[in-house]
């Protein structure tokens, strides 16, 4: 179901962006203090708004039959995983900065290495879940 060989060349890129994405925004030092920046709050509004779009657009869809089950099911199961291992991957990073008294680059990155590869075992676990659900539902 998942090429083992392009995930494994995929996750160097997978760290580097999301270390990136920390450190452009400046995640891993928020400082609660400060007032929130406007350009945030527009992108938060723009991204939030195409969820939407993104989400009636797929129960729409879904409701005139036009999804067909083998891709609903990959569509339900990259929101678990990326749910998932998003928590994950967020919990690691922030027992590691308790741990060792601050975030660092090395363990953001062995943390967001963890959270790809549950990314990619939950995809896989949802999937195979679904399918035999799908496939023991239609015998009865």
């Amino acid at each position: 179901m998942i090429n083992t060989k392009r995930a494994i060349l995929i996750l160097p890129f997978f760290v580097a962006a999301m270390l990136a994405i920390d450190l452009i925004f400046d995640s891993a030092h928020l400082n609660a203090g400060k007032a929130v920046p406007a350009w945030m709050i527009v992108g938060f509004i723009a991204a939030a708004l195409a969820v939407v779009g993104v989400g009636i657009w797929s129960v729409t869809r879904h409701a005139s039959g036009k999804i067909p089950q083998k891709r609903e099911h990959a569509y339900i199961a990259i929101v678990v995983g990326v749910m998932v291992s998003g928590f994950v991957g967020d919990a690691l990073s922030g027992i590691a900065a308790l741990l060792l008294g601050g975030k660092s680059v090395w363990t953001m990155a062995a943390s967001y290495a963890v959270a790809y590869v549950l990314l990619l075992w939950t995809i896989a676990f949802t999937m195979n879940v679904l399918d035999r659900h799908d496939h023991s539902g239609s015998a009865h």
